[in-house]
């Protein structure tokens, strides 16, 4: 049974710690947001393993935010004979910093978010007026490095489209397509710009 979850990382001479600690959240919600629906993506990253877990509001209805730091404040006095003086930073103090500033940009950055990204093989199955479509998006570090139609649609039209789309998919960042979205726009207006913008807004949302 959890109630919390750590994860650490070194890189040069930092050191990430990133904890998490369930004292009254909404379990329903959690599983919704850590599971996926997408049984047809492979991937090189490590897979997690689901636990049970529960609120520490379970065992006590007065525990709040400010009492569970306390507590820990508390017993890390205890252990290491410390003050166990808290001390509280918030975005405006850490802004002030220029070394803080400069870590906050990198955190909130798409390279740091996404560039780091295990490789994954996504099979995208159409569905609707694609539905006789499959694409294969392969994705290292956040960019795709490849888009191949598996499964090639009965429409001519649609299969030209989707043939274009895959070599302009190729270096875009996975799930943004800021470049077949600029490419559908400098496209001139026709049946094919259409089916590229049904295309690209498919993809959107099934990535």
């Amino acid at each position: 049974m959890h109630v919390s979850g750590s994860a650490f990382k070194l890189v040069n001479k930092r050191a990430y710690h990133h904890g998490t600690m369930l004292i009254d959240a909404k379990l329903s919600n959690l599983r919704g947001v850590l599971g996926t629906h997408k049984d047809t993506m492979v991937t090189k990253g490590v897979a997690s393993v689901p636990s049970p877990v529960r609120n520490l509001r379970e065992w006590s209805q007065a525990l709040d935010h400010d009492r569970f730091v306390e507590g820990v404040a508390g017993e890390f006095a205890r252990r290491y004979g410390t003050s166990g003086e808290i001390k509280r930073i918030d975005e405006s103090e850490a802004e002030g910093n220029e070394y803080l500033s400069e870590v906050m940009e990198e955190l909130e950055s798409w390279d740091w978010m996404y560039g780091q990204t295990p490789e994954f093989t996504h099979d995208l199955v159409g569905s609707g007026a694609f539905d006789d479509l499959t694409l294969s998006i392969h994705s290292r570090h956040g960019l795709i490095t490849s888009a191949t139609i598996s499964s090639p649609p009965s429409d001519a039209t649609l299969w030209s489209a989707a043939s274009e789309l895959c070599q302009v998919l190729e270096g875009d960042r996975y799930g943004t397509m800021g470049r077949a979205k600029s490419y559908v726009e400098s496209t001139p207006a026709g049946e094919a710009k259409t089916r590229l913008a049904e295309l690209v807004g498919w993809l959107e949302r099934a990535m």
